[in-house]
């Protein structure tokens, strides 16, 4: 009887594990300015973190960059905004390089000092003008030790095909685990990529590899990013914890 019961809890372990999944979701908000842009993260389902695993950090500069109208106007400047726990007013804070298929608009890793757990990632955006710039399109890799793997694939703010508002736009899109555990556990380090998200004449949502001439198809915009958030615990390791 005691080994039925033991099989018994472990398939039901092995069920509740069977239906957690992770989840990519978004949100959008479009209006004017004084009621979307200007209320900042407000508007959102999700807002922004001041105490996630990367407040303060300022991550690497892989690939890519930066649009020159950027502000503020130096690197890493640039990139500690992103993880200052606020939602830049400024329009212009900040803008990833405009780039055409097959070059990455800006590409970013944060390293740990310690290994973290991850339950939560969240990616902020926002264009006071026509919306445009508020897409998002983003691939975030998890490395823990052994080399990068994709956690998510075009992680994006709704479908592709979308008009661009005629106000400004707010957005965020976020990868998280349903029953609340860890989307990722042991990293060492997380990269994220941006590509372009727009279109400068045609102005819609687009993928960035649509399979035709760039001229016509291909978005050349990068997005207006407002805030990267991871969010997870560094747990406390034991001796050899790393062997089970």
């Amino acid at each position: 009887m005691k080994k039925v019961s033991l099989i018994f809890g472990l398939l039901l372990i092995m069920s509740t594990a069977a239906f957690t999944a992770t989840v990519e979701d978004y949100d959008l908000t479009s209006g004017t300015k004084a009621t979307v842009y200007d209320l900042g993260d407000a508007t959102l389902n999700y807002t922004i973190s001041s105490t996630d695993l990367i407040q303060g950090v300022t991550a690497t500069l892989i690939a890519g960059g930066f649009h020159t109208a950027t502000v503020p106007g130096d690197n890493p400047s640039r990139i500690a905004t992103l993880t200052d726990g606020t939602f830049a007013a400024d329009g212009l804070t900040i803008i990833a390089s405009d780039a055409w298929y097959p070059n990455e608009s800006l590409v970013l890793e944060y390293s740990f000092a310690t290994l973290v757990d991850i339950s939560d990632i969240r990616i902020f955006s926002g264009h006071d003008g026509d919306g445009a710039r508020a897409w998002i399109n983003a691939k975030i890799e998890v490395d823990k030790g052994a080399g990068y793997y994709t956690l998510v694939e075009n992680l994006t703010t709704g479908e592709f095909g979308q008009p661009k508002p005629s106000t400004s736009m707010v957005g965020v899109v976020r990868v998280y685990d349903d029953a609340a555990g860890f989307i990722a556990a042991h990293v060492e380090k997380v990269k994220f990529t941006f590509y372009s998200v727009s279109h400068n004449s045609l102005g819609t949502f687009r993928a960035w590899d649509y399979n035709g001439p760039p001229e016509n198809n291909y978005s050349n915009q990068g997005t207006i990013l407002k805030e990267i958030d991871i969010i997870g615990v560094t747990p406390t390791r034991t001796e050899g914890w790393e062997k089970y």
